[in-house]
């Protein structure tokens, strides 16, 4: 299947799916097929009728309790928001939407280095000799209170530019 069919198909299944969801908590995948084709998508109700693979992990998801598929589709939402955030072109479009995550990349990345570092505090602390800021990770139970652990910018993760870490806009 070529990319632009896979992801319409993915989008269209999952925002399908998110819908019936919304109208029904604990449905079966014969409930589903029946809601699409009531719901004028009847070739995708073939499709999945037809497919064993799909149907099996349909009935995987609905089988899901409804707060955890939810949160689940939530997740999603915001993975593919800032991985759609992060190409150009679609960067607008996710913002227009409202679905830009709440933070960027490079907090995200921050906040699991600290996390990972297990220090009590960060601090970005700016060079003045040109070189990229540092951040300093400080404290912590493995390190003792007073300990200082450097990490420069270009450590923050792969890909990321060397920039100041912030809220996403």
């Amino acid at each position: 299947m070529d990319p632009l069919a896979l992801a319409g198909t993915f989008a269209t299944i999952v925002g399908l799916l998110s819908n019936f969801k919304a109208e029904r908590s604990g449905a079966s995948l014969d409930a589903f097929v029946e809601w699409l084709r009531e719901s004028q998508h009847a070739g995708l109700a073939e499709t999945i009728a037809q497919n064993k693979a799909l149907a099996d992990e349909l009935t995987k998801l609905l089988s899901v309790n409804h707060q955890d598929l939810v949160a689940r589709l939530s997740a999603l939402q915001d993975q593919i928001a800032s991985i759609a955030n992060s190409i150009e072109g679609f960067g607008g479009l996710v913002n227009v939407l409202g679905a830009a995550p709440k933070l960027s990349s490079q907090a995200r990345s921050i906040l699991s280095q600290l996390v990972k570092s297990r220090a009590q505090y960060a601090m970005e602390h700016k060079l003045s000799t040109g070189q990229p800021p540092e951040i300093l990770f400080i404290g912590g139970p493995a390190a003792g209170p007073n300990s200082v652990r450097r990490t420069p910018v270009h450590e923050r993760g792969p890909g990321l530019p060397r920039r100041r870490w912030a809220l996403a806009r």
